[in-house]
């Protein structure tokens, strides 16, 4: 991928550089042209006539091409591989060990103790208290006292009036209209004809698609009333007719027959149709209108009034007082008692246990393993190359020859 990204950008820099000189050329050969350059090959000579002439250049093209190129893949690959394998070999052996075991002793002791005694004891002391006094003091205070009074006061009322009011209502009725259409009329005829009947043939029987039963042809040709339409009934039903016709077969009647003859005419119809019509008409409504009245309302109003009022006004004072209050000491007293305890002390015992060790063995074993590797390949490739092709491209011969501008 990376010597691809090289290539490409080899052959953009070739391209580049090849279009920077094409450039330079004809810059080089438009400013001989010019009528500067022309004075300067009067000056130097007589002007000759410049002649059209080719003149061939190398023009970079990309082209693509198919290259073989070297590439590398991992290839999956089995190997084998000696691996020292470590087991766990379990093994038995008895063994002696010591162990301590603490043994409970029991023992006695003295213990000095303190202890706190109560001692009571009568203590005066003195409390202060609040007596309470009472004196009557007169104090004013004011009230609110009602005073009423009688004032006309205007109200509005909707009173109900009824009115009469015209409307126009739309009313549908049937209109008789003259239409001409077109009917049809059966203009037909009665006719005779010969009919051949067939009485006593039983397996023949009239069918909705056969007016006449006969033991003829004719009957057959249209229908097959015995076994329905089709060829093969047909068939069958010519054959029994053919068995049958000398038998059942009578004498031709005469009967009368309607000959349709169906005749367009154009005739005159009344048709009632809707007609909408708008019909005045008088209704009531009834309608409230605002009518203003009097009447005669209390109006309360508050007046201050003053006023007195004996009160019974209690007052606290403080007096001092004694009392006896037993109060309780407590006073600090040395005790001894004898005290059991139990002391754990330690004994050496042996004894004899199973232990399982776990020994490591070393164990050769062969392993497989995969390893990748690399193999170098070729595939083709198709590269896109620059490559100069060369091109003809008309120029003007050197009109300057003292200078060389035109070259």
């Amino acid at each position: 991928m990376l010597s691809r990204f090289r290539i490409v950008m080899l052959g953009l820099t070739v391209l580049a550089i090849a279009f920077a000189c094409h450039a330079f050329a004809e810059q080089a050969c438009s400013s001989c042209t010019s009528e500067s350059c022309a004075q300067e090959c009067n000056a130097c000579q007589p002007a000759p006539q410049c002649e059209p002439c080719e003149k061939t250049i190398m023009v970079p093209t990309m082209v693509k091409e198919t290259r073989k190129v070297q590439k590398t893949k991992c290839v999956p690959e089995k190997r084998t591989r000696t691996v020292t394998v470590y087991k766990q070999v379990a093994e038995t052996k008895e063994v002696e060990c010591k162990y301590t075991v603490m043994v409970p002793k029991k023992c006695t002791k003295t213990v000095k103790y303190t202890v706190c005694k109560p001692v009571c004891e009568q203590v005066t002391k003195e409390y202060t208290v609040c007596v309470p006094k009472y004196e009557d003091v007169v104090k004013e205070y004011t009230v609110k006292v009602p005073v009423w009074t009688e004032r006309e006061c205007k109200y509005t009322v909707n009173v109900p009036v009824q009115e009469e009011r015209q409307g126009v209502c739309k009313v549908v009725r049937c209109v008789p209209v003259k239409e001409k259409r077109t009917v049809c009329k059966d203009c037909g005829h009665w006719e005779e004809q010969c009919v051949e009947t067939c009485n006593s043939c039983d397996s023949c029987q009239p069918d909705a698609c056969a007016p006449v039963c006969d033991c003829c042809d004719s009957c057959y040709d249209e229908c097959d009333p015995c076994g329905g339409c089709g060829l093969l009934a047909r068939l069958r039903a010519r054959l029994h007719a053919r068995r049958c016709c000398n038998s059942c077969c009578e004498a031709p009647k005469t009967c009368k027959v309607w000959v349709p003859n169906i005749v367009k005419e154009e005739i005159e119809v009344t048709v009632m149709k809707p007609e909408t019509i708008e019909k005045p008409y008088t209704y009531t409504v009834t309608v409230c209108k605002p009518e203003t009245r009097t009447k005669k309302v209390k109006e309360c109003s508050y007046k201050d009034e003053v006023r007195t009022r004996t009160i019974r006004k209690c007052k606290m004072v403080s007096e001092t007082r004694t009392k006896t209050v037993p109060v309780t000491k407590y006073v600090t007293e040395e005790r001894s008692k004898k005290v059991e305890y139990t002391v754990c002390e330690p004994v050496t015992k042996t004894k004899k246990k199973i232990v399982t060790t776990c020994k490591c063995v070393p164990e050769k074993v062969e392993q497989e393993y995969t390893v990748m590797v690399p193999v170098t390949y070729e595939e083709e490739v198709e590269v896109c190359v620059c490559k100069m092709v060369s091109k003809k491209v008309p120029v003007c011969t050197s009109c300057c020859p003292c200078r060389g501008c035109c070259n």
